[in-house]
């Protein structure tokens, strides 16, 4: 058994995982800590203007970066250290370029935030605003390059410190000064610029400035490939929060904050989940297709028959006690969310496939293509958003998002199939699909007995059992074929 695991370990794809999840598995335990402080202390209109400042965040972020980080990271493994320094200082240069820019219409216009948010910021909150997103795109380039250097047991400690120490400051400035939403703007950019700092030193060390020559002609083919991936990216991000935008255009502040805290339990499977195995996957992927195509395409087939089967039984298991849990935890003008956590749960493993199939579109350098096929899922998503939420307020807006994610991934489907033809065992998939939604169901039925919380524990877990029975018994998850083997 021993030497099963340790052949099982040693694979790089299941190897970084293993890194990758105790490091999101960690973050998650130590970002738990922040939902009872989140919904007993803040009132939903409050925790809603935090999630709204949020999405400003990431779309702010992913105007600035110009897609550079994703272009540096598709060129990483084709450039020697000599040119990946031009790279790197290259993009530091644009960055510090485009935050003047934002500072200075910041100071032309205290208020744009404010008026883009609908939401009455003071002038320093802006300015904190905009000093979290220069700190934080510098931060995130450091993640990200300690990533394709495949150094995860560096990138997971630094991740865990910084969580840690937002954390701890989130509990201070919330809980001890009571700041309200204020106290996210102010943990932000403490963090932030503290690892911004250290970013530096580590970045200046291992790449020498004295090395550095502004390459035109290379940066000009990062922005090339980059800049097509910034309306996906936007597109993307509006998939995936503008429904909370719209339900406080829609007059629904506290919605906002209830669908929020929702979507932040569901966002926490994902991190602890989809985001690590997505994180290793990435530069696995990449060396794969660049070395050999078929031995790239029977990866891929089998990455997505494993990611959904392993997914989904974990969607089980957590079901099988998260209400107990959830009703505990949550603050009774939050309980509502709870209702949809689980589409949102599933919305984002089908995201999550997309996401593995667009490999090939990225391995290709055909980024430019994921623009119209996310463009068309968003438009959808903000039209349905629209029909829905006035008549059922936040499950319209969880079902409008599943529906628009399981478009961008039909999309995603054709266009890389037509691009490099992979077989996928939809047969076995299929089984899956079925196995869960029958078991996810019976449990759901036995969350309708008012009976002592232990036994409708019990008896979950007993709908859980007979499902990896199944998985037993159909072979349903066989790692040996993840590891190459037959």
């Amino acid at each position: 058994m021993i030497n099963n695991i340790k052949k099982f370990f040693s694979n790089e794809l299941l190897n970084k995982f293993g890194v990758y999840f105790i490091g999101k598995a960690l973050i998650a335990v130590v970002n738990f800590t922040l939902v009872p402080v989140y919904s007993r202390v803040l009132a939903p209109e409050e925790f809603a203007i935090i999630a709204l400042i949020m999405i400003f965040f990431q779309i702010s972020k992913a105007v600035i970066k110009l897609g550079l980080e994703s272009a540096f990271s598709i060129k990483f493994y084709k450039y020697t250290h000599e040119v990946r320094i031009n790279c790197l200082y290259g993009i530091y240069i644009i960055y510090i370029l485009f935050t003047i820019f934002l500072i200075g219409i910041t100071f032309i216009d205290a208020n744009w935030i404010s008026k883009l948010l609908s939401l009455n910021l003071t002038l320093l909150d802006s300015f904190k605003i905009i000093g979290i997103i220069c700190f934080s795109i510098f931060v995130d380039f450091f993640f990200n390059l300690l990533k394709m250097e495949q150094n995860a047991k560096f990138y997971v400690f630094n991740t865990v410190l910084f969580t840690i120490c937002k954390v701890a400051f989130l509990i201070y400035f919330i809980v001890i000064l009571n700041q309200g939403y204020v106290s996210y703007l102010n943990a932000n950019i403490l963090s932030y610029s503290l690892f911004f700092i250290f970013s530096l030193f580590y970045i200046l060390k291992k790449y020498k400035i004295r090395d550095f020559v502004f390459d035109f002609v290379i940066m000009k083919k990062l922005i090339i490939i980059g800049i097509p991936m910034i309306p996906g990216i936007i597109f993307s991000m509006v998939l995936a929060s503008g429904d909370q935008y719209i339900l406080k255009r829609l007059g629904f502040l506290a919605s906002v904050g209830v669908y929020a805290m929702g979507y932040k339990f569901a966002n926490a499977f994902s991190s602890f989940l989809i985001v690590p195995f997505r994180q290793a996957l990435v530069p696995v992927a990449m060396k794969k297709g660049n070395t050999n195509i078929t031995n790239y395409k029977s990866f891929l087939s089998k990455v997505v028959e494993n990611f959904i089967s392993v997914l989904l039984l974990c969607v089980i298991a957590l079901y099988s006690f998260f209400y107990q849990l959830y009703s505990y935890l949550i603050d009774e003008s939050y309980i509502e969310g709870f209702n949809i956590i689980w589409v949102v749960i599933i919305a984002l493993i089908i995201w999550g496939v997309a996401n593995i199939i667009s490999n090939t579109l990225i391995l290709k350098e055909k980024t430019y293509k994921t623009l119209f096929l996310t463009m068309i899922a968003t438009i959808l998503n903000i039209v349905l958003n629209i029909m829905w939420i006035p008549k059922y307020d936040i499950y319209g807006a969880a079902y409008a998002t599943l529906i628009s994610y399981l478009i961008v991934l039909l999309l995603y489907y054709f266009l890389s199939q037509k691009i490099i033809l992979v077989n996928y065992n939809f047969k076995r998939i299929s089984i899956v699909i079925i196995i869960f939604i029958i078991a996810l169901s019976t449990q759901n039925f036995i969350d309708t007995f008012k009976y002592n919380s232990l036994i409708l524990i019990l008896s979950k877990t007993l709908v859980l059992l007979v499902v990896c029975y199944l998985y037993f018994r159909f072979n349903i998850i066989n790692l040996g074929r993840l590891r190459g083997e037959r």
